[in-house]
């Protein structure tokens, strides 16, 4: 299979990773705080979702600007640990997917903007950021109504950002300390640190090329079988 054959596809997908890589670098300064922020909820959320679905506790989810941790106990870890940023890239490429599904708009958004301070309320209770990232949310969910397409674009384009940030914390951060660490620590084979982060950037990679191919698809020939060939 040629991946290149849709150019449609490669650009928008060229277009994700220079937005992403712009947003990763400006998330670091105060210009994009409340961005910031909201990306960490959301992947501290993923987390906590991870230890749900496989049959683990959420202690608390603690959500700081740049920074956040999500207290769990048993569960599968491994998927707890992949869950933060595979989630976040299933997540935001399923809001753009759901774009071309009317039904599904609505509920899309409104989980889209639910889910992070629910998670964070049954985590950890009430706390000062959740009221910070309840604030957000509610700003999210008004900028959509007014602006629909390109709110539900930037938004899966913020999700797409968080695919390849621990490659980047790998890269210019502490190793240990970033997702792809924590797991190769648990695993206790922390030379596994780097190809554990490639491998949830390549997973997010397809998620989002499978997306694009979704929202994106071949333009088909409409000309009529009957219609005479005229040959020049």
């Amino acid at each position: 299979m040629n991946i290149f054959k849709d150019a449609r596809v490669v650009a928008t997908l060229f277009g994700f990773a220079i937005f992403g890589g712009v947003v990763s670098h400006l998330r670091q300064t105060p210009f994009l705080l409340p961005v910031d922020l909201y990306l960490v909820a959301w992947h501290e959320s993923m987390h906590a979702l991870g230890a749900w679905l496989s049959g683990g506790t959420v202690h608390s989810i603690e959500v700081r600007a740049h920074d956040g941790v999500t207290w769990t106990s048993g569960g599968f870890f491994p998927l707890i640990a992949m869950a933060g940023y595979v989630g976040t890239s299933l997540w935001g490429a399923s809001l753009l997917a759901s774009a071309r599904r009317p039904k599904l708009i609505l509920p899309m958004r409104l989980l889209t903007v639910a889910l992070p301070p629910l998670a964070m309320l049954f985590g950890n209770g009430i706390s000062l950021s959740m009221v910070a990232v309840i604030a957000i949310s509610a700003g999210l969910f008004f900028a959509w109504r007014l602006f629909p397409s390109p709110v539900t674009f930037v938004v899966s384009g913020l999700f797409a950002s968080d695919s390849w940030r621990d490659v980047q914390m790998y890269l210019f951060s502490v190793p240990g300390k970033t997702d792809a660490g924590i797991l190769a620590g648990h695993l206790g084979m922390q030379f596994l640190t780097l190809p554990i982060a490639l491998s949830m950037a390549l997973m997010s990679v397809f998620i989002w090329w499978t997306a694009f191919k979704y929202t994106h698809p071949p333009r088909s020939d409409h000309r009529s079988p009957s219609a005479p060939e005229i040959k020049v």
